[in-house]
């Protein structure tokens, strides 16, 4: 019996020392757990203080205000290049450029052009048109 009892007291030492290992271990988790949610908490904070600083920098007429300090203006639309397979912006940039032309030869000539949005065969038409009429 002895020696039964010998070994039931070395199980029940070792099954105590694991389970003092498992609780110190458990609680270890714990804090590293909380810690990390503490720092997502600071960091999701950080971000909705970042997000409302960009939409304050980014909100429009805080960018017009500092170009308009800084002396800025609006480039030439012939000098603007437009990157990427965006064909509608590029008929609309074509468009207004057209736009832009047929107006500084009209305001040079002395013509009233009232142009249709999107047609371009009548503006050409009414130009020919004021032209005619110019002349008479």
């Amino acid at each position: 019996m002895r020696r039964t009892d010998f070994i039931l007291f070395i199980c029940l030492i070792l099954c105590a020392l694991a389970v003092v290992h498992t609780q110190h271990r458990a609680r270890r988790v714990f804090v590293d757990i909380e810690r990390e949610k503490t720092i997502g908490d600071e960091l999701a904070a950080d971000l909705r203080r970042i997000q409302a600083e960009r939409a304050t920098l980014a909100a429009s007429n805080r960018v017009e205000r500092v170009a308009s300090d800084m002396k800025m203006h609006l480039p030439d639309t012939r000098s603007v290049i437009v990157m990427g397979n965006q064909s509608q912006d590029l008929a609309d940039i074509d468009r207004a450029s057209k736009s832009l032309a047929l107006a500084t030869d009209v305001a040079k000539n002395n013509f009233t052009v009232l142009p249709e949005p999107h047609t371009e065969g009548m503006l050409s038409k009414q130009l020919t048109h004021g032209a005619q009429r110019g002349k008479q």
